[in-house]
């Protein structure tokens, strides 16, 4: 997800920059005057602590609002999960077998929309099909 949020603040995400600039400073602060170390310097279970607050929106040290910063974060974290790999999250398309998801076709057939029914063995992102790659290069 790491990557996927860094290319993408970089990029499309671009105006989210200052909020996860402040967000992230919020958090360390929370961390320095709860625990006196940063946020990154805290085990698993301390960070959790303080996103479980920033979570909730609870009150924290900080003047930013953290739960608009989570929330966005949360957001960018799952479209990283589970978007295209072409975007830089998914690596090894594991967000799609975790859930199932065959990846993206270009008919469905009627078979396919059943429930308990297993998905197309073969995983494909759009990078994968050739209709979209063609696609892509003719509009170049």
């Amino acid at each position: 997800m790491a990557r996927y949020i860094e290319r993408s603040l970089s990029g499309p995400l671009e105006p989210c920059l200052a909020t996860y600039e402040d967000g992230l400073a919020a958090l360390d602060r929370d961390a320095r005057a709860e625990f006196n170390r940063g946020f990154l310097e805290l085990g698993a279970e301390l960070q959790d602590r303080i996103l479980a607050r920033a979570e909730l929106g609870l009150p924290s040290s900080s003047t930013s609002d953290v739960a608009e910063f989570f929330e966005l974060l949360r957001t960018h974290v799952i479209e990283g999960m589970f978007g295209d790999p072409r975007h830089g999250g998914n690596a090894g398309l594991v967000g799609w077998r975790l859930i199932g998801y065959s990846g993206p076709r270009l008919s469905v057939v009627a078979d396919d929309q059943q429930l308990d029914t297993p998905s197309d063995p073969e995983i494909k992102s759009i990078d994968d099909i050739e209709f979209f790659v063609q696609a892509r290069h003719r509009s170049r």
